[in-house]
């Protein structure tokens, strides 16, 4: 009889020590769903900000153009875009080098053994960077 009482109190507690175990695993798992819903949030009303001020900005007449990287144009006194002549070269061979069946690699190829630098300034130029000017990008 003893013995009979002393295991249904350690199956009691190891049915305890299993169900606060389980809890904590779903009080956890619910804090974690929790944490991702409200980074979501954030990130979803980020957008919607970030976009309004784009929407703005171009209502107003506004553009941005990445400049530094942007073959043949610099902004203008007048905030617009103003052609650089001589990388405006380079875009016209470029087209040309296309025109006459060249691949972007072996555009590349020509632009690095004439020296010509690439939008960023380097040396090598990528075939990214060609399909990049191919596509106005």
């Amino acid at each position: 009889m003893l013995v009979n009482e002393v295991k249904r109190k350690k199956n009691h507690k190891s049915i305890l020590f299993s169900v606060i175990t389980q809890f904590s695993v779903i009080r956890y798992t619910l804090n974690c769903i929790k944490i991702y819903v409200l980074r979501q949030e954030e990130s979803r009303s980020i957008s919607e900000n970030v976009t309004w001020g784009k929407r703005k900005s171009f209502a107003d007449g506004k553009i941005s153009l990445p400049y530094k990287k942007f073959l043949g144009y610099e902004k203008g006194e007048d905030e617009l875009p103003k052609i650089i002549e001589e990388q405006a070269k380079t875009v016209r061979l470029i087209y040309k080098l296309f025109l006459e069946g060249k691949t972007p690699s072996a555009i590349g190829r020509y632009l690095m053994n004439e020296k010509i630098p690439t939008p960023g300034g380097k040396v090598k130029w990528s075939v990214s960077t060609i399909l990049s000017i191919w596509n106005c990008q």
